[in-house]
């Protein structure tokens, strides 16, 4: 007779694990066409579902296992600082439930938003203990990341994927947010999977996803063919050829090299000003200028705190009470921004200096 080795705490942390397997595929690609914020809502809701399921399973299995797991890391202890800081801000804040909630797709600077990835960050550190727990999680995300990508690319054709929708084969459409937004994630995730796939010993699938996931961001890029845009994929792939020269013993396949710098030369011929061959009409995207954000920080220090801001998610309020006053005279005079032209300005602004400098560690220590 064989005995049945798996108990009650292994079964609910292989649940928990495949929770997190279809939220980091599914959240990028999340939305419902039939709400008033097709994204940001929704998104949220998502995630705090995904959660708070998640996080009840793993206590379970913690009782059911009558072992405390404290897998922790001096990485760990910079979201727990964020949070603090976010929540800080949140109790001085002039519009509570913005800061504490979030609306008008200012979610994402929420409390509860930014507490639900601090619990997101402890779950995956204490459940993805294998390598190959990793590897299904990272394949999972690049597998969304394409199919996002190619829900732009169809909305660049006029395909509507979802008959139910219309708006999915405008230009204006994708589940991530604006057309640069969408090439910034596909950017960042470029990176991430180039360097996974240098570490990753024989992972077809990998490899596999990292190609076409590249050849998909090249091709949105020329059809945008911003500046900026490929200043970062340079400055993603720089840091991966700069963390090759000082890690070189994690590195079991230098010939998958090759993909990032052939992506690395095309990127510099075009910044070169090599025409694009495509010329799809792209909407202009429209943002307060670095200058306009930088003076509606200055003047928010100046009537509020500048340790604590005026809360997280109240960039519009700080918005209309100090922009200048030349926007008067423009056809943006009735446009209340509700973000400054970078995350960073936004979240000095909103959380002030105490979230920033939380940031800019967690960042440092990351890298």
């Amino acid at each position: 007779m064989i005995k049945n080795t798996s108990t009650l705490g292994e079964s609910l942390s292989d649940i928990v694990r495949g929770i997190m397997y279809g939220f980091v595929f599914l959240f990028p690609l999340f939305f419902l066409p039939f709400t008033l914020d097709l994204l940001e809502i929704n998104k949220q809701t998502l995630l705090l579902l995904s959660v708070c399921v998640a996080t009840l399973l793993f206590l379970g299995s913690i009782l059911a296992n009558k072992i405390v797991p404290l897998r922790l890391s001096t990485l760990q202890i910079f979201p727990v600082l964020f949070f603090i800081s976010i929540t800080i801000s949140a109790w001085f804040s002039l519009a509570p439930f913005y800061s504490w909630i979030g609306a008008s797709q200012t979610e994402y600077m929420s409390v509860l938003t930014i507490g639900s990835l601090c619990l997101l960050t402890y779950l995956l550190s204490q459940i993805m203990l294998k390598t190959e727990h990793i590897d299904r999680l990272f394949c999972s995300l690049l597998t969304s990341s394409l199919l996002v990508g190619l829900l732009m690319i169809c909305s660049f054709f006029k395909i509507s994927l979802f008959s139910f929708f219309p708006a999915s084969s405008s230009l204006m459409f994708n589940s991530v947010g604006t057309v640069n937004t969408l090439i910034i994630f596909l950017i960042v995730m470029c990176v991430f999977a180039v360097f996974y796939g240098l570490r990753s010993k024989n992972n077809t699938s990998v490899f596999l996803l990292t190609l076409l996931l590249c050849l998909e961001t090249f091709f949105l890029l020329l059809v945008v063919n911003y500046f900026w845009l490929w200043i970062l994929l340079l400055f993603g792939f720089g840091s991966v050829f700069a963390a090759m020269c000082m890690r070189t013993k994690i590195i079991f396949s230098v010939s998958r090299i090759f993909l990032p710098v052939t992506m690395s030369v095309l990127a510099i011929i075009f910044l070169l000003g090599v025409k694009s061959p495509f010329s799809f009409q792209i909407p202009i995207e429209v943002s307060p200028s670095f200058a306009a954000s930088s003076d509606i920080l200055k003047k928010t220090y100046a009537h509020h705190s500048p340790i604590f801001g005026t809360g997280p998610g109240t960039y519009a309020i700080d918005y209309a009470a100090y922009h200048g006053v030349g926007i008067n005279q423009t056809n943006f005079w009735n446009t209340r921004f509700d973000r400054a032209t970078s995350f960073v300005l936004t979240l000095s602004t909103e959380s002030g200096m105490f979230a920033a400098a939380v940031f800019f560690l967690f960042i440092i220590a990351v890298i």
